[in-house]
């Protein structure tokens, strides 16, 4: 009787060995959805004017006024930011819904910039960042974290104490 138990339970094993075996996978696919690869936009067409544009290198007494006209044809907005020697001195995030908007978004705007933030007296450094949409058309550039970034430099003289 072991041994007719033992014959059944090996045979058993065996054809459930060979059913899996033999039995192609089984998968699932949704018709539902669709899987591309995202085809970028044309780039985000950025031109920035400031009141620093024609001078080599700006003088900073007392304080000086940092005037910029920033527009952005194609694409949105993020943030803008001015730092000097690690330093924010000016930030900007724009609370628009840029569906509302036609045409290039046009931002005029401008800061006072203290010589006391310079780390000493001499050339210091001026850093405007503007980030904007990538359009990538990733998730992430959807969701607004993938942004371009434009960097501009301006050389600013500091003269006199400012510490």
């Amino acid at each position: 009787m072991k041994r007719v138990n033992a014959i059944i339970l090996i045979s058993l094993v065996t054809l459930v060995l060979l059913i899996t075996l033999l039995t192609p996978g089984c998968s699932y696919s949704d018709p539902n959805i669709y899987y591309a690869t995202p085809v970028p936009d044309d780039s985000a067409r950025v031109v920035v004017f400031t009141n620093l544009d024609d001078i080599d290198t700006a003088v900073i007494v007392d304080s000086l006024m940092f005037k910029y006209e920033a527009e952005i044809e194609g694409g949105e907005l993020y943030y803008l930011e001015a730092s000097m020697s690690n330093i924010l001195l000016y930030q900007y995030q724009p609370d628009y819904n840029p569906d509302t908007i036609t045409g290039p978004y046009i931002l005029v705007d401008s800061f006072w910039i203290p010589a006391e933030v310079a780390a000493e007296t001499g050339l210091s450094s001026l850093i405007f960042s503007l980030y904007y949409s990538s359009n990538t058309n990733s998730l992430a550039d959807k969701v607004q974290v993938e942004a371009a970034i434009l960097n501009l430099n301006f050389d600013l003289m500091v003269e006199g104490e400012n510490k």
